[in-house]
């Protein structure tokens, strides 16, 4: 059963945004964006030119964006789950009163 009055909107958990286990300190980017980050930097990991003196710092960005949009899904998949569960709640309570 849910904690909400009947009508009430369960409240989206903030995007990991200035978390520092994000990775990405105080970056406000987006999950697309920071995928879009991510498949540039694999682009460039994957092509012939890649500077060695940079690849350990390309590789530890990735891993920064891998962490950021595992954080990000774990938010929006915390934030469905409580709607589904709400709106079970909400038939549960029609179906008694029927």
């Amino acid at each position: 059963m849910s904690n909400m009055a009947e009508g009430e909107q369960p409240q989206p958990q903030q995007a990991p945004t200035g978390d520092p286990a994000s990775g990405l300190g105080g970056d406000t980017r987006t999950y697309n964006q920071a995928m879009a980050e991510l498949e540039e930097l694999l682009d460039e990991l994957e092509g012939a030119d890649i500077d060695v003196d940079r690849l350990a710092e390309r590789v530890a960005r990735g891993a920064e964006l891998i962490r950021f949009c595992r954080a990000r899904l774990d938010v929006v998949t915390t934030d469905v789950d409580a709607v589904v569960a709400d709106l079970i709640s909400v038939d549960d309570l029609t179906e008694d009163t029927d």
